[in-house]
Order: structure tokens, then sequence, then C-alpha cells
């Protein structure tokens, strides 16, 4: 699957699955300020749904032949860099996006250790 255009394809079909169907499953289980079940399932949707964005966000870095940072604060470096122009490459996304999918970011960051056993 070398073909970036499928795999950004495939990424799309991640998403919408889960906006479609995983979100309002796991958003009519309960009231998430009530059961941590929910809130914790609700958590792991949303991160999957910022991880997709992310990995679409590598694969056009990836064809255009860009970098994709590394390092501690890779995530707000990669909204960084595809909401900056660079050369003759416009902004793949505003700033205002930028500034959404940030806020995002951090669920993503907070939830993600709790489903890999790292409860404080």
């Amino acid at each position: 699957m070398s073909d970036w255009r499928e795999k950004i394809r495939q990424e799309l079909e991640r998403i919408s699955e889960i906006v479609e169907r995983k979100f309002p499953e796991w958003r009519g289980r309960g009231d998430p300020g009530q059961d941590d079940l929910v809130r914790v399932g609700l958590g792991a949707i949303l991160a999957d749904f910022y991880s997709g964005i992310e990995r679409i966000f590598e694969h056009i870095l990836a064809k255009l032949g860009e970098e994709t940072p590394s390092g501690g604060d890779w995530h707000r470096k990669l909204l960084e860099q595809v909401a900056q122009p660079l050369g003759n490459r416009p902004a793949i996304i505003s700033s205002e996006l930028r500034d959404i999918l940030g806020g995002l970011s951090g669920v993503s960051s907070c939830v993600s250790p709790h489903l890999h056993g790292d409860w404080p």
C-alpha cells in the first residue's frame, strides 16, 4: 500500500467510523460526568480520532518530502508544521483548526497512558 492517497482514504474511513458509529454508541451509554467507564471510552474514541488526523498529516508530509517532527512535543510541532506555509507549499490547515486540534491533542495524551494501564 504505497499509494499515499489510499493511506489517507483508509484513515478517513476509520475517522468516519469513529464519528458515525463509535462516538454515538459510547455517548448513549450514560453520562461521562457520572460514569468512569463512559468517560474512559469517550476519551479513547477522541484519542483514536486525533491519532487518525495525525496519521493523515504524516502521510501528507511524507508525500511532500518533509520530515515529521520528533521528540517529546512532536504532537505540537506537527500541528505547527502543517499550519505554516513552507517554501511553495501553503499551510495545510488553518491556525484556527490548529488550535482546535491542539485541544484534542491534550485529551489524547491524557487518555493514552490510562488505556495502557498507567493509572495514577
